[in-house]
């Protein structure tokens, strides 16, 4: 199942990066060496993830709903979320988490970039994605609940 977050982020990508290639389908296994994760506040399970999109020149978009399963390897490390994948003509920072919160970036050619920040509950996230292109600045923000088990 193609998450929501993906589709956001392909748009992250066309409308701020100008870029011609998609986010990796591997971007939920990434992962870094280092010390081990703090326990993960996020439960595994079924999520209902609701997007709406703001769009220069379009204005916001329709809320767009789908569920997305969580397993229990994807909980455990909910910096695997903001996972970017390879872009052309752009680069992505490492997602830092501290606590409940997690920050990334990602900087394309020309000066472009966005900013992604995501707050994780037991049983939910909030994520945003806000930055500037081309034609100006664009917003996405993600909600999750839980609703049951995968």
């Amino acid at each position: 199942m193609r998450s929501v977050y993906r589709l956001g982020l392909a748009v992250t990508c066309l409308a701020i990066c100008a870029c011609n290639q998609a986010p990796s389908e591997t971007q939920a296994t990434n992962s870094s060496s280092g010390p081990a994760p703090e326990e993960s506040p996020l439960r595994a399970g079924m999520y209902e993830v609701s997007i709406v999109e703001t769009l220069p020149g379009v204005g916001a978009s329709n809320e767009r709903t789908d569920r997305q399963c969580v397993d229990p390897t994807m909980a455990s490390r909910p910096e695997s979320f903001l996972g970017h994948g390879e872009m052309s003509g752009c680069t992505s920072t490492e997602p830092v988490r501290d606590g409940h919160q997690i920050r990334s970036e990602i900087r394309c050619e020309a000066n472009h970039q966005a900013m992604i920040s995501a707050t994780f509950t037991r049983d939910s996230w909030e994520q945003t994605i806000s930055g500037n292109g081309p034609e100006g600045s664009y917003e996405s923000h993600e909600n999750a609940q839980r609703v049951g088990d995968c």
